[in-house]
């Protein structure tokens, strides 16, 4: 339970502290949602709007009514070959390729209009002031934009650049490009109506008599585009733009659906292709109807010269013989011979039928103009449930024409395909024996019959032949009429399988974009999601320290407290701003150093170091110092850093005069001391020489003067590290301790060079300086262990070590958990500010008394 409440804590901890890091940005959350926000108003503003139409049809689906297979009646039989449709085949129909070409064929698409208008190109479907008329025998070049500007009411300016290194050269009549053409240019003024032409391309461009150039003279100087569009480029873009879908599972009924950037065009797009889409259904059935009339004309030519042969010859035997009938006893064997001559007829009919369909699978891999079996009067259910399997998979290949015969989905079409024509032929093989079984059967009945004949009188024979075998023609030709008067009234009567419920129309299209409430939202969300990403990549993916949790995470050295970004023009904060936030804050770590240092001599060595250069240990130095020598301690301020020395830069930067009795010494300093042998090195005469009485703070405009002692570094040796080391500077330090209340030691980034690690050895307390949102947690990570290691090396003592935050922000919340609000206008920064605000205010209102007092007068006047 403990545990719990631990980590419940540590994750409460967590989530305060990315609040508060988040909280630092807040201005970042207000200007971002807002620029998002008015970018979206300017977008739904100009965007070209895009809109949706659609149309619903009404799918003859026999799997949801009654099925026509095997019925008798002669029209349903007729549209055999289309009775076996799902919707689902349909959908693909729809979508296809072979149905889309044939749309655009009959619309007026092969050219596209644009005006150029602020941000984007606005279409001009059926709106140009002019048109393009192009010679689709010669070359053009397709799918890249004209730029044509308006002259006068009689010319224009046509120009063609493009940066498309490789331009296609589009045959219309070969559907393809055929060469590609580099750095074309052109342009040249034209007159209405004149031929343009080259190699590349040939057309004329002519006024567009629905608009008047004389009565529009906003469109002078107008700038617009065209294009000629491929029949490829064309189809592709349609078919994406156009989608199918059932308008629920129970109902058979399509909605045709059109996104598109004219409304006009969607509803001419949308209806041409239903049109197609009816027409093609009705165009299929007239086919079947038509080639089923020719197949029985061609019986019909073939019967007909026998009947008429056999006709003559009856009429030249009768009036030869001068007999008119047969007898009574050779009717009776007449009428068996006719019943049988009359079944064989129809055999023979269907028997050919069925040659046609084994021979027409041997020589056609297309289905689509074989004949329906039951326009032939055959209702084998077998055969033509096959018949209709077969069709249905021929038009679902047909919808994917475009794809090649490696697609998966084309490939199963095709053994399916394969696969039915194999049973179809084994079905006709079969049939085809039972039909000559049949035929023998009732030749063997007739060879019977003939026996009977055989004893009849030799005229009434010959009669009895002659006429059998004009009534067998007879039949047969009787049959075949019956036939095509179905077949032909089959083909008056048809109408499409499929009806258009709703045709598309302006009134019912809409715009899907913009989708002004949906643009804003958005833009809502990125404004609000940018600067958390913002924040995200600055504070959690970064590198530097931020806050004080993220120094307690690397190192167990204490923080003994944080110094406030320096907003002032001088580097001597302390001295010369003793009530800034800066400043008190200086004084709070004096104090945590008291404490950090209780019950050990009060006389102390402080070394400042840090990671890097730039952190500001020179800064903290210096008025650290300062700040002990307010509290009248004796101070020494040191600059060991011999190898980059700054003490006497910031004081002449802040045009500090520094008075002291030796000048050579503020040229010179530690390093000439040490290593100056023809001088007497005595300590006593060199503190009385690097001694500074004029170190000068102001307040209340009051001049203080602080005891403060500064020791340069002096000049840079070749070998600072070896004289660091010396006996010589160790007892300069140990003089120096007795000498001195406080002496702080400005040392070398502790990460850069190891100079540090020895003069650790004269220290009391090490402070290692950190700058927010400067020092890298990864340099001070491996720095820390550095020391750490040394320390457990050396048997050290860890608790002389501590971090100083520098250069912390001021904000309202801080992410270190402190409210720096609180007490506002304490400080002399915050003052100042409140001062400005109350002069600008007062300002502001005298000035507004006077333009009162200015329009009374005028008012009077």
């Amino acid at each position: 339970m403990e545990n719990f409440q631990e980590i419940y804590k540590e994750e409460e901890i967590n989530i305060k502290e990315i609040f508060f890091k988040i909280l630092r940005y807040w201005y970042l959350f207000i200007i971002f949602p807002a620029l998002t926000f008015v970018f979206a108003h300017f977008y739904n503003k100009f965007a070209q709007p895009v809109y949706q139409n659609s149309t619903t049809v009404l799918i003859s689906d026999d799997e949801k009514g009654s099925s026509m297979a095997g019925t008798k009646d002669m029209t349903q039989g007729f549209g055999l070959f289309f009775s076996g449709k799902n919707v689902e085949n349909e959908l693909i129909v729809l979508q296809s390729y072979s149905l889309m070409k044939k749309t655009i064929d009959i619309s007026d698409l092969n050219v596209s209009y644009y005006e150029k208008v602020p941000f984007f190109k606005k279409d001009l479907y059926k709106k140009s002031p002019f048109d393009v008329n192009f010679d689709k025998n010669k070359n053009q070049i397709a799918n890249i934009n004209f730029e044509l500007k308006i002259l006068s009411q009689d010319s224009f300016n046509l120009k063609f650049e493009n940066d498309i290194k490789e331009i296609p050269i589009y045959n219309f009549s070969k559907n393809r490009n055929i060469k590609k053409i580099e750095n074309f240019i052109f342009n040249k003024d034209f007159a209405f109506g004149d031929s343009i032409k080259n190699d590349n391309f040939n057309f004329n461009i002519v006024i567009n008599k629905e608009i008047d150039l004389e009565n529009e003279d906003n469109e002078i100087n107008k700038i617009y585009f065209f294009k000629i569009n491929s029949l490829a480029n064309l189809i592709a873009e349609y078919r994406s733009k156009v989608s199918v879908s059932t308008v629920s599972e129970e109902a058979s009924v399509v909605r045709i659906s059109m996104t598109d950037k004219s409304l006009r065009r969607t509803v001419d797009v949308l209806n041409k292709l239903t049109k197609v889409y009816l027409d093609r259904n009705l165009n299929k059935k007239n086919k079947i109807a038509t080639n089923t009339v020719n197949f029985i004309n061609n019986l019909l030519t073939e019967i007909t010269d026998s009947l008429s042969f056999t006709e003559t010859k009856l009429q030249d035997f009768r009036r030869e013989n001068r007999v008119m009938d047969i007898s009574f006893k050779a009717k009776g064997i007449y009428e068996k011979m006719q019943k049988l001559e009359t079944q064989r007829a129809e055999l023979l009919v269907k028997d050919k039928y069925y040659n046609y369909l084994r021979d027409y699978f041997n020589k056609y891999k297309d289905v689509s103009d074989i004949l329906a079996p039951s326009s032939m009067g055959i209702s084998d259910k077998l055969l033509n449930s096959l018949i209709l399997s077969l069709t249905q998979i021929s038009a679902e290949k047909e919808a994917l024409s475009t794809s090649k015969e490696k697609n998966p989905l084309v490939q199963k079409l095709n053994k399916k395909l394969q696969n039915v024509k194999k049973t179809i032929l084994e079905n006709l093989n079969n049939i085809l024996q039972n039909s000559n079984i049949s035929i023998k059967d009732i030749d063997n009945r007739m060879v019977e019959l003939e026996k009977e004949i055989g004893q009849l009188p030799e005229t009434e024979r010959k009669l009895f032949k002659i006429q059998r075998q004009f009534k067998l023609n007879d039949a047969i030709y009787t049959y075949l009429l019956q036939k095509r008067a179905e077949a032909q009234i089959a083909k008056a009567s048809n109408i499409p399988d499929n009806e258009v419920i709703d045709f598309a129309n302006v009134m019912v299209g809409s715009v899907i974009s913009p989708k002004k409430r949906v643009n804003y939202l958005i833009a809502i969300f990125f404004g609000l999601i940018i600067p958390l990403i913002f924040v995200f990549i600055k504070e959690f993916l970064s590198d530097k320290i931020i806050d004080k949790g993220e120094l307690e995470k690397i190192t167990k050295f204490p923080i003994i407290g944080h110094i406030f970004n320096n907003n002032k023009k001088s580097n001597l904060l302390v001295g010369k701003h003793p009530k800034s936030r800066g400043t008190e804050s200086f004084r709070s770590i004096r104090t945590n150093l008291q404490f950090f240092s209780k019950g050990k001599n009060e006389k102390k060595t402080i070394l400042l170091t840090s990671s890097i250069g730039g952190e500001g240990k020179t800064f903290v130095a210096i008025n650290l110092a300062t700040s002990y020598a307010q509290i009248n301690k004796k101070v020494l301020l040191i600059g060991f850093d011999l190898r980059k020395p700054k003490f006497q830069e910031v004081f002449e930067q802040d045009g500090i005069k520094l008075n002291m009795e030796d000048e050579e010494y503020v040229k010179k300093g530690i390093t000439n001391f040490l290593i100056n042998t023809n001088k007497e090195k005595k300590i006593s005469n060199f503190i009385e020489k690097i001694k500074i009485k004029e170190v000068v703070q102001k307040s209340d405009r009051k001049p203080k003067i602080i005891e403060l002692d500064i020791l340069f570094s002096g000049d840079e040796p070749p070998n600072p590290l070896e004289l660091i080391m010396s006996d010589e500077t160790k007892k300069m330090m140990e003089d120096l301790k007795k000498e001195y209340d406080i002496i702080i030691i400005d040392t070398p980034p502790i990460g850069v060079v190891s100079d540090t690690h020895i003069l650790d050895n004269f220290s009391d307390i090490n402070i290692y300086v950190v700058r927010q949102n400067y020092t890298k947690k990864s340099i001070f990570e491996n720095t820390i262990k550095d020391i750490e290691k040394n320390i457990n090396k050396n048997k050290g003592k860890f608790d002389k070590y501590t971090v100083l935050i520098n250069d912390v922000k001021l904000s309202t919340y801080n992410h270190y958990g402190y409210s720096y609000g609180y007490g506002h206008g304490y400080y002399d920064d915050d003052k100042k500010k409140i001062i400005d605000r109350l002069k600008f205010w007062k300002k502001e209102a005298k000035k507004k008394k006077a333009n009162n007092d200015e329009e009374k007068k005028n008012n009077k006047t």
